[in-house]
């Protein structure tokens, strides 16, 4: 079952809908897969709270299948390869790296209710217990 896609936004309502920006789904960068696993692992406890969990980066949706096979990942990967959603959230942006500086996605998570509010956003995001910051 494909649950990699094209860069559309659900048009159906839950709850509150949790945008969580994932970059490099290829290759996946030991934080990325941490933090994807940790979402995973706890994935259940966000549905019955009425969450629904959706990945966005720039990678293919190609990729994005892989790596939600590679890591049996229940929730859904947008593919936003034209950078509009990382770009209208301002999670794309310059980013520093061992001195260099280079424009990329934001590891940035977004609790957004059911009026497409945001209610949270959390910046620094610990990739092996975000679940944590989240609940």
């Amino acid at each position: 079952m494909r649950r990699a896609s094209a860069c559309r936004w659900p048009t159906t309502r839950a709850r509150n809908w949790f945008c969580i920006s994932t970059p490099r789904t290829a290759p996946p960068t030991p934080g990325c897969t941490a933090e994807a696993c940790d979402l995973r692992d706890n994935y259940e406890r966000f549905l019955a709270l009425g969450y629904n969990v959706l990945g966005v980066s720039k990678d293919s949706a190609a990729s994005h299948q892989r790596f939600i096979e590679k890591y049996q990942l229940p929730f859904h990967l947008i593919a936003d390869t034209d950078l509009t959603i990382l770009k209208a959230y301002e999670a794309w942006g310059e980013k520093k790296n061992y001195g260099k500086v280079s424009m990329g996605t934001l590891r940035t998570t977004y609790v957004i209710d059911e009026n497409g509010i945001i209610v949270d956003a959390i910046a620094k995001v610990n990739t092996k217990d975000h679940t944590s910051q989240i609940l």
